[in-house]
């Protein structure tokens, strides 16, 4: 379409393109953005399905870089200047504000059209939506770094020492903080025969305060909310803590103290006994969690719950080991003091034995 467009318009070079009957009829046909500039870069034209999609009733939107997101302004403004510069085609993927106040990604396209004598007379381009294929390619990499962080983590608490699985499990918080992009994660244990609970582990981004210190020695039975969705469904997604039912007051008086806007929550289970579980806070925005995001927080749930009964079925080896060792240390002392106290009556008797021989040598039948 972009070249059709600029074929015709090298046939209209002595004539304004914009105003001609046929060219309007054709850009107002299509769903996308379609503009035309001078060769200096000025707005001349602009499609009026472009008007309505970033909420303008002119006929010029003025300065297009404040439909622009602040974060590819800088990018987009430099490939435009650059192609007038050196005429050369413009191509960049750029997010623009629509009527709604939303952003959306577009690929925006522009070729320049050369006068008789071979100078730019006319720039015409295009900004396609390309939102949904954007967020999609995005999706496929987030899942791409999750899953291998998830690994990543598995491959390290699979090889730590009972002593150091405490950080390894700490160092993995901060890795999936990263990846998933959350700005709290955190493991809740319960306390050994009771129905109690301790935050063991937490990481914090900047500016949210660390709780571990306060999470402590937590009544289980007095988040009945938690209990139920475990049970059900297998973990809790709470994508607006005010949305929690009244059933989850204490839940949501816990996560409203905290200042938490959205939370998930994932069982950690033994021999089909709940000890624990691992979590995600956000912060600074409200979450919608993904099904791709609560299936591998189980997993790391299921790595966490492995790394911790493997550290503590290592630490009460090393405890028996050195308990045996210790027995074994006293069977020896004791088997040297039993030799020794045999040997000394056998030493006097041999004594004995040898007076009698000097004495009676000879006398005796």
């Amino acid at each position: 379409m972009l070249n059709w467009l600029k074929t015709k318009l090298n046939l209209w070079l002595g004539l304004d393109p914009t105003n001609h009957p046929l060219f309007r009829q054709l850009t107002e046909a299509v769903a996308h953005h379609v503009w035309v500039t001078d060769g200096e870069g000025q707005l001349m034209y602009c499609n009026q399905s472009g008007l309505r999609m970033l909420g303008v009733d002119s006929s010029d939107p003025g300065d297009w870089t404040r439909f622009l997101h602040s974060e590819d302004r800088d990018a987009a403004v430099h490939a435009w200047t650059e192609a007038i510069r050196h005429g050369k085609p413009f191509n960049q993927e750029y997010r623009l504000k629509m009527a709604d106040g939303l952003y959306r990604w577009h690929w925006g396209r522009a070729s320049p059209v050369l006068g008789a004598k071979g100078q730019i007379i006319r720039w015409v381009g295009s900004a396609v939506d390309i939102h949904e294929h954007r967020e999609l390619e995005e999706e496929l990499k987030k899942r791409s770094r999750m899953e291998q962080v998830t690994i990543r983590i598995s491959n390290r608490l699979l090889h730590l020492p009972p002593s150091q699985v405490h950080s390894g499990i700490n160092e993995a918080l901060k890795d999936l903080c990263e990846v998933y992009g959350v700005d709290k994660s955190f493991v809740f244990q319960l306390q050994p025969g009771e129905f109690r609970a301790d935050m063991t582990h937490e990481w914090c981004v900047p500016g949210v305060p660390a709780e571990i210190a306060l999470s402590r020695n937590l009544e289980v039975d007095q988040f009945p909310h938690v209990l139920s969705a475990f049970h059900q469904v297998g973990y809790l997604a709470i994508n607006r803590i005010e949305d929690l039912p009244e059933t989850a007051a204490a839940e949501r008086a816990l996560l409203t103290a905290s200042g938490a806007k959205s939370s998930l929550l994932v069982p950690m289970i033994f021999r089909n006994q709940l000890i624990g579980l691992v979590g995600f806070d956000s912060y600074f925005q409200m979450r919608k969690w993904e099904t791709v995001e609560i299936d591998l927080l189980r997993i790391i749930g299921e790595m966490f719950v492995n790394a911790i009964q493997r550290s503590i079925a290592e630490q009460a080896l090393l405890e028996q080991t050195s308990i045996l060792a210790r027995s074994n240390a006293d069977l020896e002392q004791f088997a040297y003091v039993s030799s020794h106290d045999l040997q000394e009556p056998l030493r006097t008797m041999s004594v004995f034995l040898q007076l009698l021989r000097a004495k009676y040598d000879g006398k005796l039948d």
